[in-house]
């Protein structure tokens, strides 16, 4: 395995980075419905530290955050067909 030049991401800092997040006043609202599904559907490579009482705990490389965004690229069709 090689290791990331950048630290690991959290679930939170994937959504920041994908935009999966709202500010209701002073608070970071993070959806990471989405994250934690792609984790667990196995779309989204992370690796599991902890396992909690109400959640577990992920991390994810950076690498592969770019790789999942890199296969949902849209790709318009082209026109007439």
């Amino acid at each position: 395995m090689k290791l990331p030049t950048e630290s690991f991401l959290t679930v939170q800092e994937a959504c920041l980075r994908l935009g999966l997040f709202y500010r209701k006043g002073a608070k970071t609202v993070f959806l990471r419905t989405l994250v934690d599904r792609w984790i667990k559907s196995g779309e989204l490579k992370s690796y599991c530290i902890a396992r909690g009482a109400r959640k577990a705990k992920f991390l994810i490389d950076p690498r592969d955050l770019a790789d999942f965004i890199a296969k949902r690229e849209f790709k318009p069709k082209r026109e007439g067909r």
